[in-house]
């Protein structure tokens, strides 16, 4: 924002010209008088306008810049008062979501506490158990048992439904479904009593081991039973399936506890079928066992209180990733804010940075245009004085020994 220097002083060359043809009208007139010692009263009238122009230039740019000044001040005190207001808003804002995030969700909630007492009450409770024992919990085939044992059940149904397949030949889906029962039964007998088993290796838990050898034996006991069952079940099938074939409605209750019938004859032997099978789901079975046997640890309690241990863990870990991402959401959303704050202060400061430069633009103007004026004014005079002297008979007057930059100077102040 510069103001014209023409529209106050007309440093036109074409002036230079008049000068010098207004020094040639005085001179041949004998203007000023050779003894004259006042200023002529061309350079009189000259100077006055320059100085009149000048003054009037200058003050437009002081005005000017006192103007930027004023606009200086107000977006810099304004800019400070804003960004601080800004900062102290956008903080309180912040800090009043943060404990809210923390009542709601955080340390100071009601859950977040419940979840943290939970998971020390859990780690306290396992490594009382750990320090005891001196060792971690000892497993194997954690992965894999479930579907091991599932494959073994499954195994059962082909194994057991030899015998009850001719017994049920008018209703296969029955002799499925009770094959795959009694397999389901099998494989969870062999799974308590391999898990039992491995409990009696505990020495902290030695004074139980008389009962659990009791159940023990009863359960083998029973699954023994139900397994030559099946064999005697198999036998006589495939003897009565020699005699013609067997259906569910040719047998009667009689029958059953007699063991006669009134088309077959029931014998309860064990031949090499009923081996055979007998053999085969015992088979199945120890591998139950085996395998309960060498997955569990030997303390009862003991993997109860480690997943007991990592479930509470696996809740409180992911309540403090839960609250700690909420967290930093915020501080994210309200960095954002202040950003935007900072970003705005910035503008203003280059603002700010703009004003001070026209500031300096105007100073470093209103010298140029001083120099201009002041060497326009001397060449002004010299072309007057010149002429003046050229054009006249008598001395040159008193007055034009006051130089030309003497006189330029006094009037471009």
């Amino acid at each position: 924002m510069n103001i014209d220097l023409k529209k106050f002083v007309d440093v036109d060359e074409k002036n230079i010209r008049l000068a010098s043809k207004q020094g040639q009208i005085d001179g041949a007139a004998e203007l000023p008088a050779s003894g004259s010692g006042a200023t002529s009263e061309w350079e009189v009238r000259l100077l006055g306008e320059i100085s009149s122009g000048w003054k009037r230039y200058k003050d437009s740019c002081e005005q000017l810049k006192a103007d930027i000044t004023d606009r200086f001040h107000e977006i810099s005190a304004k800019s400070e008062r804003e960004f601080a207001k800004s900062e102290d808003s956008l903080g309180q804002k912040q800090k009043k979501a943060l404990d809210f995030l923390d009542a709601e969700i955080g340390e100071s909630s009601k859950g977040y506490q419940s979840l943290r007492q939970k998971s020390e009450a859990a780690d306290i409770e396992y490594s009382k158990v750990a320090n005891q024992l001196g060792r971690p919990v000892q497993t194997a085939m954690v992965g894999g048992y479930i579907p091991l044992m599932a494959l073994l059940a499954i195994a059962e149904i082909p194994v057991n439904r030899l015998a009850f397949e001719l017994y049920f030949e008018s209703m296969p889906a029955v002799s499925l479904l009770l094959s795959a029962a009694v397999g389901a039964l099998l494989i969870f007998f062999a799974h308590t009593i391999g898990k039992q088993l491995k409990h009696t290796r505990c020495e902290l838990t030695s004074n139980q081991n008389s009962q659990t050898y009791l159940v023990v034996f009863g359960i083998f006991a029973l699954c023994l039973l139900v397994m030559v069952y099946l064999g005697v079940m198999r036998e006589q099938v495939v003897a009565l399936q020699g005699a013609g074939g067997l259906n569910l409605e040719d047998i009667t209750l009689e029958d059953l506890t007699s063991g006669e019938s009134t088309s077959q004859s029931w014998t309860l032997t064990m031949g090499p079928a009923a081996f055979f099978l007998v053999v085969l789901n015992f088979a199945i079975f120890l591998t139950g066992v085996v395998a309960a046997f060498f997955r569990h640890d030997s303390h009862p309690y003991f993997e109860k209180l480690v997943a007991t241990k990592n479930k509470a863990e696996k809740e409180f870990n992911a309540a403090v990733r839960h609250f700690e991402q909420r967290q930093l959401e915020i501080l994210k959303e309200f960095a954002s804010k202040m950003s935007t704050s900072s970003d705005e202060f910035e503008a203003r400061s280059a603002q700010i940075e703009n004003l001070q430069n026209q500031r300096l633009a105007i100073d470093a103007e209103v010298k140029r245009s001083r120099q201009m004026v002041t060497s326009y004014a001397i060449r002004m005079v010299q072309s007057y004085r010149k002429e003046n002297m050229l054009n006249r008979k008598t001395a040159p007057p008193e007055c034009f020994t006051a130089t030309a930059e003497d006189l330029a100077a006094r009037a471009v102040v």
